[in-house]
C-alpha cells in the first residue's frame, strides 16, 4: 500500500512535470515567435530611419534652390542683371535635375529675369 501511494504519487509528479514541459515548449515557441517579429520589426525601423533621412536631405536641396534662387528671381531682388542670370541659369540645372518639364523651364528667363513690377499677367502676355 505505502508502495502504491508512492507509485501513484510518482506518477502524478510525472504529470505535472510533463504538464509543464509542454508549457515551457509552447512558451518557447511563442518566444521564438516574438523575437523573430521583433526582428522584422527592427529591420523596417532601420529602413524608414534610412528613408527619412533621404527625405530629409531632399528637402533640405529643393529647400536651398527655393531660397537661393527662387525666392530671390521671384522677389526681384538680385542687384545685378548678370546676377540674375546666374540665378536663372543655376534655377533651371537645378530643376532639371529633378525631373521639371522643359516646357516650364523654359519660361523661367522670360519671366524671372524681370523685376516683378516688369512682369505682365498671363492673359496679357
Amino acid at each position: 500500500s505505502k508502495l502504491r501511494a508512492a507509485s501513484e504519487e510518482a506518477e502524478a509528479a510525472q504529470s505535472v512535470v510533463d504538464e509543464r514541459r509542454r508549457a515551457l515548449k509552447a512558451g518557447e515557441s511563442d518566444l521564438k515567435a516574438a523575437e523573430e517579429e521583433a526582428r522584422t520589426v527592427a529591420a523596417k525601423q532601420t529602413e524608414l530611419r534610412r528613408e527619412k533621412e533621404a527625405h530629409v536631405k531632399d528637402k533640405a536641396k529643393y529647400q536651398a534652390v527655393e531660397d537661393d534662387c527662387l525666392n530671390v528671381l521671384v522677389s526681384g531682388s538680385w542687384s545685378s542683371d548678370k546676377e540674375a542670370k546666374k540665378l536663372s541659369d543655376k534655377l533651371i540645372k537645378d530643376m532639371e535635375k529633378y525631373g521639371t518639364e522643359p516646357s516650364l523651364l523654359a519660361s523661367v528667363p522670360a519671366v524671372l529675369l524681370k523685376k516683378p513690377e516688369e512682369r505682365k499677367g498671363f492673359d496679357e502676355m
